[in-house]
């Protein structure tokens, strides 16, 4: 799936099921396929929420499949993806004796404690001019980032 704009696209149900698919490595069963109605993709948003929670425990309190189809509340579509993205890729995580983000933030120190000019101490203001974001990217695959080149 490639996706241009986050706000339009995910309010079509089936990049939900595909999201959930790829994130869960599962798969979502009885949807409609080819929804040609708004009430079918509200369905859709519906039973890939409820496939989370039955598959893997995870509710998403505050995710009205309604508001996403509307795109009214883009609030909503992205605290819905990275309540997924969290769950299902972040909570997981175990490092140095650490979980779930703080086992993340020990990995990502791990990984840019080279790298001079990054001090990484959370997840907000380290990040915040990007450098952060670089040195890890760099960190992985030097290849893609001229990494001595950037300026803050």
């Amino acid at each position: 799936i490639m996706i241009k704009d986050i706000y339009s696209e995910m309010r079509d149900s089936l990049k939900w099921i595909y999201l959930v698919e790829a994130l869960t490595k599962s798969t979502v069963d009885n949807y409609t396929k080819e929804p040609k109605t708004n009430l079918e993709e509200i369905r859709n948003i519906s039973d890939a929420l409820k496939f989370l929670e039955a598959k893997l425990k995870i509710t998403l309190a505050f995710t009205s499949p309604s508001a996403i189809v509307s795109g009214n509340n883009n609030k909503v579509i992205l605290d819905s993806i990275w309540s997924i993205i969290y769950y299902v890729q972040i909570k997981p995580i175990s490092f140095n004796g650490l979980e779930d983000r703080y086992a993340l933030l020990s990995w990502i120190q791990d990984n840019v404690n080279i790298y001079n000019r990054v001090n990484v101490t959370d997840f907000v203001k380290s990040f915040s001019n990007g450098l952060a974001f670089c040195a890890l990217v760099h960190s992985q695959d030097p290849s893609l980032i001229d990494f001595e080149s950037l300026e803050v």
